[in-house]
């Protein structure tokens, strides 16, 4: 016999969940698709790859980390900055912003 359950759908990505309403509103809020979580920063000229050194769980490791050659700053995503976090676990040290002054298209070619 059929089971009637209910299923949460994403309004910016369209992915369906079996979660509950809570969930979904949770992966709504850092959906790569949503316009509030948009940062030029990830398709700049400016941004590039670096590697950094760091402590992990007591020893050395190293990580690559995006970075703005411009600003300076490391770029990361919006779960981090929800967080509070970069991507090795470190406090962030400054805020993306959604529009940025020194902003230029990459060139894909």
């Amino acid at each position: 016999m059929p089971k009637e359950i209910k299923m949460f759908a994403c309004i910016y990505c369209s992915k369906k969940l079996l979660k509950t309403e809570k969930g979904m509103l949770a992966h709504e809020n850092v959906c790569y698709k949503n316009p509030e979580n948009y940062y030029p920063c990830w398709g700049c000229e400016h941004k590039t790859i670096i590697e950094i050194s760091h402590t992990y769980c007591g020893e050395e490791a190293t990580s690559e980390v995006h970075y703005c050659s411009e600003r300076r700053i490391q770029i990361h995503n919006k779960v981090c900055e929800k967080r509070g976090l970069d991507e090795s676990g470190r406090f962030l040290k400054s805020a993306l912003v959604q529009k940025c002054e020194l902003f230029e298209i990459k060139n894909s070619f």
